[in-house]
């Protein structure tokens, strides 16, 4: 039987090794509660929340919900005052393709909603603005699936190879791990290696770079 804490990390896409750095609580510790083998108590629960926004009574007494929202709003999911949060906007009717052929509707509604900075992969600076929004597609599977939301750090000032990033192709929007090449080439390669390499010109492919992706979540909606 899946416990509360493997149905968390699923959700947060993160491991078991990731919570023990975020927390500090031991790696074996979390490996026990994970597999059912020591109940969740007070003490962790409510330190798992303040690291990630899981609800405490919902990881030790499953009740209620997984975050502690009472409808499928997304902007409900991260609403607690605990520890050092984030204002995001998230535009749930944008999607990033990870695939081939999808176009954005021109306009979206926004929300706002706020995450905890312990969850995120990089230092965000004080100036940087965090937008999210959700992939369509499996070309980046199985590190971002379909229907995932993904939260970008806008205005980068440099492309890191390997790291992935949502781009503007034309008048799609993609998301892509980005490799630098000569003479303003970037690469853009998809984690699903059914999908091919392609090879862009920052100024004359219309290919503008609009964020590295710091993190994604299953969606919650």
């Amino acid at each position: 039987m899946e416990t509360n804490l493997k149905k968390a990390l699923k959700v947060l896409n993160l491991t078991q090794d990731g919570l023990s750095e975020l927390t500090g609580v031991s790696k074996s510790k979390i490996r026990n509660i994970s597999a059912g083998r020591v109940k969740v108590n007070q003490q962790f629960a409510e330190l798992v929340q303040q690291k990630t926004g899981i609800s405490a009574i919902w990881l030790q007494l499953s009740k209620g919900d997984m975050f502690g929202k009472e409808s499928g709003s997304l902007s409900e999911s991260f609403e607690d005052s605990t520890g050092s949060r984030e204002q995001i906007q998230y535009y749930p009717e944008v999607k990033a393709q990870a695939g081939n052929g999808y176009i954005n509707s021109e306009e979206s509604e926004i929300e706002v909603i706020s995450l905890p900075k312990s969850i995120l992969d990089i230092k965000v600076p004080k100036s940087a603005r965090i937008d999210a929004i959700k992939v369509h597609g499996d070309s980046m599977h199985p590190t971002i699936k379909e229907d995932d939301i993904i939260f970008i750090i806008k205005n980068v000032q440099d492309v890191i190879d390997n790291k992935i990033y949502v781009i503007r192709y034309g008048e799609d929007i993609r998301v892509k791990r980005l490799f630098k090449r000569m003479n303003n080439n970037v690469l853009l390669r998809s984690d699903n290696n059914i999908y091919p390499d392609e090879e862009v010109n920052l100024e004359n492919d219309d290919v503008q770079v609009l964020g590295q992706v710091i993190y994604n979540i299953a969606n919650l909606s």
